[in-house]
């Protein structure tokens, strides 16, 4: 079985003429999975991945979650995801 690690990432974005800052944390298998989470996420919000410039991103302790949800999930020992065919 695969471990999930939490991630952090640090971004901005431009929105009439004003630089929008966001950090948000993620939960992935690596780097790569977090970022298409993360751009899956602002893509929501209309945001285009051109328009966003990544700062950071970097792995973080599962304590260290912001979220109440994620760090649940995280923190739970046998987590039920429910997964639609």
């Amino acid at each position: 079985m695969t471990n999930v690690k939490a991630f952090r990432i640090h971004a901005g974005y431009m929105r009439a003429k004003k630089r929008i800052n966001i950090s948000r944390d993620v939960l992935a298998i690596n780097k790569n999975a977090a970022l298409e989470k993360f751009f899956s996420e602002l893509g929501r919000h209309g945001i285009k991945r051109y328009e966003v410039e990544i700062m950071s991103i970097k792995e973080i302790d599962p304590l260290e979650i912001k979220n109440p949800k994620l760090r649940k999930i995280v923190l739970t020992e046998n987590p039920v995801v429910y997964i639609e065919d």
